[in-house]
C-alpha cells in the first residue's frame, strides 16, 4: 500500500534559508529536475518568491513576538509533503500527470491551513522531479506567541504530525509508515543501505521492484541531506569568520590597552620625578633661610 510521506528540516541560518530559497524557486540547477517540466511547478503562497529568511522574519514581526529573537534561532521549518511514487498517475512514458487542481493537492493545502494557519509563509509544488511533492515553509510560533521550533516540533508532536497527516490522506488510499521506525533518525544509513540493497538484490525481482519504487523517496532524502550538509558548511564558515574577526578585535584591544598602560606609567614616573625635584628644591630653600 502506498505511503503518505511527511518530512521536515530546519532553517538554522540565513545561509540555509538561502539554499532552500534557491532550490524551491529553481534559482540554481537541480540535477534530478527536468527543465522541460518546470512549467508544471507552482507557488501557492509567497507568489513573489521572496527569500525564505525574509518572509519568516516578516511573519515573526507581524505576529508581535516580544522576546528578542536570537541570531541562532530556527526561524522557519521546511515540510515536504508527498506520497510513494506509485501513488501518482503516470503517462505512457512514466511521467507523473499534472496534479494542479486535483483533490490530493487541495487536501494537503487544507491540512496545512488548519494545522499551521498564517504560519505557513510559503508553499511550492514541484512537478519537474520524478515524484510530485510540496515544499511548505512554516514559522514555528507557539500558542503564546513565542518563536520556538523545539516546542512546536517535539518528538511527540512529530509523531502526531505523521499520524494526523496519514489520517488526512486515508481517503486516497494512503497509509502511515511504521510508527516508531528508526528510518527517520538515520536518513543517511537508509539512503546508502537502500542503494547497496539494490545492487545486491538484482536476482530477487519482487524485492528489487519494491526498492526501485522507493528511489524517488530516497532522492528526496538525498536532496535534504545535501541541503543540510551545505547549511552546516555555510554555518561553519560563518562561525570561523566571526571567530577570526573577534580574535583580531581582541588583539587590537589588548594592544591599545598595553599602549595606554605604558603611556600612563611613563607619565606617572615623570610626575613623581618632578614632585621629588620640587620637594628637594623646597627643602634646600628652607635650609638656606634657616642659615641666614
Amino acid at each position: 500500500m502506498s505511503k503518505a510521506i511527511c518530512r521536515i528540516s530546519k532553517c538554522k541560518s540565513s545561509g540555509s534559508a538561502t539554499g532552500k530559497t534557491q532550490h524551491n524557486y529553481r534559482e540554481r540547477e537541480v540535477l534530478n529536475a527536468d527543465q522541460e517540466r518546470q512549467h508544471l511547478n507552482q507557488e501557492y503562497i509567497n507568489l513573489e518568491r521572496k527569500s525564505i529568511w525574509d518572509i519568516a522574519t516578516q511573519r515573526i514581526e507581524a505576529a508581535g513576538v516580544k522576546r528578542k529573537v536570537k541570531p541562532d534561532a530556527v526561524r522557519a521549518v521546511e515540510m515536504i509533503l508527498t506520497a510513494s511514487a506509485d501513488f501518482f498517475e503516470r503517462d505512457a512514458n512514466g511521467l507523473a500527470l499534472d496534479i494542479r487542481g486535483g483533490e490530493w493537492l487541495a487536501k494537503n493545502m487544507t491540512f496545512l491551513e488548519e494545522r499551521y494557519g498564517k504560519n505557513v509563509v510559503a508553499l511550492t509544488l514541484h512537478q519537474d522531479e520524478k515524484t510530485p511533492h510540496l515544499h511548505a515553509i512554516i514559522v514555528p510560533l507557539t500558542e503564546d506567541n513565542r518563536l520556538s521550533a523545539k516546542e512546536v516540533f517535539t518528538p511527540r508532536t512529530l509523531r502526531a504530525l505523521q499520524t494526523d497527516y496519514a489520517r488526512a490522506m486515508e481517503c486516497f488510499g494512503l497509509e502511515r509508515g511504521i510508527e516508531g521506525s528508526k528510518v527517520k533518525h538515520s536518513d543517511m544509513k537508509t539512503y546508502y543501505g537502500a542503494v547497496k540493497s539494490l545492487n545486491n538484490l538484482q536476482e530477487e525481482t519482487k524485492e528489487a521492484k519494491a526498492l526501485k519504487s522507493s528511489l524517488p523517496d530516497l532522492q528526496i532524502q538525498k536532496q535534504l541531506l545535501e541541503q543540510q550538509l551545505q547549511q552546516e558548511r555555510e554555518k561553519f564558515e560563518q562561525e570561523k569568520t566571526a571567530a577570526k574577526l573577534e580574535r583580531e578585535r581582541l588583539e587590537q584591544e589588548m594592544a591599545k590597552l598595553k599602549f595606554n598602560y605604558e603611556f600612563s606609567k611613563a607619565a606617572l614616573n615623570k610626575v613623581e620625578k618632578e614632585l621629588a625635584e620640587k620637594k628637594q628644591q623646597e627643602q634646600n630653600r628652607h635650609r638656606g633661610i634657616s642659615h641666614r
